[in-house]
């Protein structure tokens, strides 16, 4: 349970350091692909898991339950994130993308 976690986190996390934004080289641009390798995996890890611990009658509700959440997160993140960088352009670019960064070190904290 504690592997299948932290290559969870990894996945998220190598999603999220993976971001185009920091190129400055265009040879970068192939090698930034290489930490995203793992971003796609944990999500049907964790269904696949999730699948054996629920019983048959409940998995209906349970993947349109992570449906709906996953929509939810990726709007909500959205749009929480444009505003964060439209503040914050003028000062520092970055910083939203310093910002998504640093709120992957919470998982990772609970790991260690």
């Amino acid at each position: 349970s504690k592997t299948l976690i932290t290559s969870t986190n990894f996945g998220r996390c190598s999603h999220r350091t993976a971001s185009l934004r920091f190129l400055v080289y265009s040879c970068l641009f192939i090698v930034v692909r290489i930490p995203m390798l793992l971003s796609i995996m944990p999500f049907p890890v964790l269904r696949s898991v999730m699948s054996k611990i629920i019983s048959k009658s409940e998995q209906g509700a349970l993947f349109a339950y992570l449906s709906f959440l996953e929509g939810l997160f990726n709007n909500v993140g959205s749009a929480v994130f444009s505003s964060i960088y439209a503040a914050t352009v003028g000062w520092y670019p970055g910083f939203a993308f310093l910002l998504a960064a640093g709120f992957c070190v919470i998982p990772l904290s609970a790991l260690g």
